[in-house]
């Protein structure tokens, strides 16, 4: 589940140029993914449900950052991490 897409650098022969129109966004969008709702939780299952899906949407972005590397064929520490941890 997609919930948002962002753009916040195109690659433009060498040089990396940002697109600052997308920081805001970009910005709101992790700050209300790390920010507590402040709700309490009573029960384990509920707690294990709402840890469920933060996993499954971190889970979605590091899929689809690993799969941009290897359709760019780039060489990056996250790709080099995962194949560590594939070792053991």
């Amino acid at each position: 589940m997609l919930v948002a897409d962002f753009s916040l650098a195109t690659l433009t022969g060498n040089r990396i140029v940002s697109k600052p129109e997308q920081f805001n966004a970009f910005t709101a969008q992790i700050k209300d993914f790390a920010t507590p709702t402040g709700q309490t939780i009573k029960s384990a299952s509920k707690l294990a449900g709402m840890m469920a899906n933060k996993a499954k949407l971190l889970a979605i972005s590091i899929n689809e950052a690993l799969t941009s590397d290897e359709q760019k064929e780039d060489n990056s520490t996250l790709k080099d991490q995962l194949k560590a941890l594939r070792i053991y």
